[in-house]
């Protein structure tokens, strides 16, 4: 029964609109939150009570100003009950999105509960939300396995990388484009992924036609020490 209360809750929780009885703001600037974890699901997908001791799930937030902003889920999740080897099923996992219409959004609940959501505009890509079960705040993760179209998002973790390791990645796994060269921007070294784009072009009369080129920005790079830092898709 209170596997069940706490499930009941936590998708009632989630399912409340934001700014309906509650306190809520958007977070847009640089950011970063971790919470132990007691039960995940995904959208369709039937709930798993965790070790909250050994699981948790934590969001950053990167901000770039007109550029867009990246929202980083880190999360490890370990199972309360065993597999039929005896031991618990592991998941870590790092899951990515990047937009400018991309925003983490907070939502607090005058009975204490929370609720944290990867906004992509109004459609949600994940939340966090907490809940009472039996005089005990617990959390719980919700992953979408359909993620808005738009919102970028990436299942690998590049932070760390170098430039090598991270060309090696493009090559590997095709991605479509070049990197650039680097450029100083303060303490960073920025590269940009470019592919092929469109750009409108003006005749001398008004009209216009689209030109093809090959180096059209689709993704910046940050790099510090020589190592990836943050990144961040140019919409």
């Amino acid at each position: 029964m209170r596997i069940f209360r706490f499930i009941l809750a936590t998708l009632l929780l989630v399912a409340i609109p934001f700014g309906v009885n509650a306190e809520e703001k958007l977070i847009k600037s640089d950011f970063k939150v971790r919470k132990n974890i007691s039960l995940a699901s995904t959208n369709g997908g039937s709930p798993v009570l965790l070790n909250a001791n050994k699981s948790f799930a934590e969001y950053q937030v990167f901000d770039f100003g007109d550029e867009g902003t990246t929202i980083i889920l880190n999360f490890r999740l370990e199972s309360l009950e065993c597999g039929e080897d005896g031991k618990p099923i592991i998941i870590e996992n790092t899951i990515s999105w990047s937009s400018k219409w991309l925003m983490l959004g907070y939502q607090s609940q005058k009975s204490g509960a929370e609720v944290y959501a990867v906004m992509y505009g109004k459609q949600p890509c994940n939340a966090m939300a907490s809940t009472n079960v039996d005089g005990e705040m617990r959390w719980s993760l919700i992953i979408s396995t359909e993620p808005p179209e738009g919102a970028n998002t990436m299942s690998e973790n590049i932070l760390g990388l170098d430039v090598d390791a991270l060309r090696t990645i493009f090559i590997k796994e095709e991605w479509p484009g070049r990197l650039s060269e680097g450029k100083r921007r303060g303490e960073y070294m920025v590269y940009d992924l470019l592919s092929i784009g469109t750009r409108k072009r003006y005749k001398s009369n008004g009209d216009y036609y689209y030109e093809a080129n090959a180096n059209t920005p689709y993704i910046r790079f940050y790099f510090k020490n020589g190592k990836l830092a943050k990144y961040v898709y140019l919409d």
